[in-house]
């Protein structure tokens, strides 16, 4: 099964039932665990520019990038 983005975790959901404040926070909670997912694979397969990574981890990161927890 293909695994779903938190984008289309959210839209099928409301196809479904009325979203609440609580699907919004899991959506977002989702979204950031992709984010830092993502940018933990492009650090464990490297870089052409290791001299370019100037960060510590994924979550700093998204700190960074998205303020923060939401």
């Amino acid at each position: 099964m293909k695994q779903q983005t938190a984008v289309e975790w959210l839209w099928n959901l409301s196809q479904t039932k009325e979203l609440q404040a609580s699907d919004f926070e899991q959506a977002l909670a989702m979204e950031k665990e992709q984010i830092m997912k993502a940018l933990d694979r492009g650090f464990d397969e490297g870089s052409s520019f290791p001299e370019d990574i100037t960060l510590n981890n994924a979550e700093q990161y998204y700190n960074e990038t998205y303020g923060g927890d939401k």
